[in-house]
């Protein structure tokens, strides 16, 4: 009998869970698309936060670096400059791919995007957008980037080219519309 009742509470917060999401999903398609002086506010934030980030690895390896003779009597050949370099430059590009998909795909968007009240979903369903389709829509942005954003300034709906390529959009689903 307890068991019973456990399985219909968990179903019914299933139910709550899906409803709350499809009505998530179904708002974010009715806020408006983010305009293009807002998209690149949010990129400012996004290139600052990077660069603290980025420059921060940067300098712990030169810390290391400055002390690998020291260290690597300690531990001989874990601190080798070139190993220490490499590191250095394999971290960091790792954390901007990791920064622009992984938080676009789980978060809805980038650190800067998030500040401003912006939401990266799939322009026909709301839906956030899954990591195959975030490392395209990152591609294809990064090989059009001023393409797309002529795109978006010429345009009504104010998509980029990647967006409309990707069938994406950054909607603001905070603050006014």
């Amino acid at each position: 009998m307890e068991k019973r009742t456990l399985h219909s509470r968990d179903s019914a917060f299933e139910n709550i869970h899906e409803t709350l999401s499809k009505a998530q999903h179904e708002h974010w398609l009715d806020c408006p698309n983010a305009s293009v002086g807002l998209r690149l506010a949010s990129l400012t934030l996004d290139i600052i936060f990077v660069y603290l980030v980025t420059q921060g690895l940067h300098k712990i390896f030169q810390a290391l670096s400055f002390y690998s003779p020291t260290l690597n009597a300690h531990a001989p050949g874990i601190f080798d400059q070139v190993l220490l370099g490499f590191m250095d430059i394999f971290l960091r590009v790792s954390f901007l791919f990791v920064y622009f998909t992984i938080s676009v795909c789980e978060l809805g968007g980038t650190v800067g995007k998030l500040l401003l009240g912006l939401r990266v979903v799939d322009s026909e369903t709301g839906k956030e957008l899954n990591l195959s389709r975030v490392i395209l829509r990152l591609s294809i942005a990064l090989l059009t980037n001023f393409l797309s954003i002529a795109t978006a300034m010429a345009r009504k709906d104010h998509l980029p080219l990647h967006d409309v390529l990707c069938k994406s959009a950054v909607k603001k689903v905070r603050g006014r519309k």
